[in-house]
């Protein structure tokens, strides 16, 4: 992958290439991790909770990146040449 090719301006690959969390498995996953714990209510309910924070920050994590890109992209409209 490319500089170029990166989301955001201050992404690196390093931060790129970070490990799976739970809000990145796909269904197939999650489903077997819920399968694996159903028979334990405490649990699940500790693992959804767990999703729904994780989900929450990635949401204001992306919000701000794209707050961030957009001051980007306006300071380099309004760089002189």
């Amino acid at each position: 992958m490319s500089n170029n090719s990166l989301f955001h301006p201050l992404d690196t690959q390093d931060e790129l290439m970070k490990g799976t969390n739970i809000s990145s498995i796909n269904d197939e996953d999650w489903n077997q991790l819920i399968s694996q714990f159903h028979s334990q209510p405490d649990i699940m309910v500790l693992i959804q909770l767990c999703k729904q924070e994780e989900d929450k920050r990635r949401y204001e994590e992306n919000k701000m990146r794209l707050k961030e890109y957009e001051v980007y992209c306006e300071l380099q409209k309004n760089q002189p040449f």
